[in-house]
């Protein structure tokens, strides 16, 4: 039987904040696989995992988190941006600003709350 986890890839800063969003991030059924917000990582491991959703925490990194957004643009992969500054470019067509936490879906397979975030 084969089994796939649904994985997301979680750009954001190392300690509390990457602790903070991946613990969320398993809350909602996804497994977490935390990288450096630097662009020829993200890119690399991102194309190497293929994963169903990336999260993008600003917060302390906005120019690597748009350097980031830059090189993943062209995938298909739905990315979620949180904390993303009013002042930073456009969103890829591909990515959306996770604004409450019922932004960022379920992962496939997790039943949703019976009474809703």
């Amino acid at each position: 039987m084969e089994f796939a986890l649904p994985i997301a890839v979680l750009i954001s800063r190392s300690g509390d904040t990457r602790d903070a969003d991946g613990l969320f991030l398993a809350g909602r059924g996804w497994t977490t696989v935390p990288v450096t917000p630097a662009s020829a990582q993200v890119h690399d491991a991102v194309r190497a995992l293929a994963p169903a959703v990336v999260v993008i925490d600003c917060r302390g990194i906005e120019e690597a988190a748009e350097a980031c957004l830059r090189v993943l643009a062209d995938l298909e992969t739905a990315i979620y941006v949180l904390h993303r500054a009013v002042t930073t470019v456009p969103l890829p067509a591909n990515a959306r600003a996770a604004i409450e936490p019922v932004d960022i879906p379920f992962a496939p397979g997790v039943p949703a709350a019976p009474h809703g975030d």
